[in-house]
């Protein structure tokens, strides 16, 4: 992945170009990117899935449900979460605390 490239939602069709690797840990990356049609930055996180055991990927999903149910202003709000080549995308909205949509 590199700055400027374009990634597209497998379930929305949303697109959105990258902008910066924000991070990065043994399974995963998150990069800042913009939504092409909003223009509402966010937050992307690239999960390497299949490189996961089992039990590694059980939690990953576990992750993401329990993301979902989160609702507090200082926890970046999930908004979907896609297959992407051998990715699994995870793409919160509002990607900087406390950020307001525009």
């Amino acid at each position: 992945m590199e700055s400027e490239q374009v990634i597209q939602s497998s379930i929305t069709q949303t697109q959105y170009k990258l902008i910066k690797n924000i991070g990065s840990g043994t399974y995963a990356q998150c990069w800042s990117a913009l939504n092409i049609e909003t223009n509402i930055q966010v937050c992307l996180k690239f999960v390497d899935y299949y490189l996961m055991d089992e039990n590694q990927q059980e939690s990953a999903r576990r992750e993401a449900q329990l993301h979902v149910t989160l609702l507090n202003d200082c926890i970046i709000r999930f908004l979907e979460t896609f297959f992407h080549s051998t990715d699994t995308v995870v793409g919160p909205r509002n990607a900087f605390l406390n950020q307001e949509e525009e």
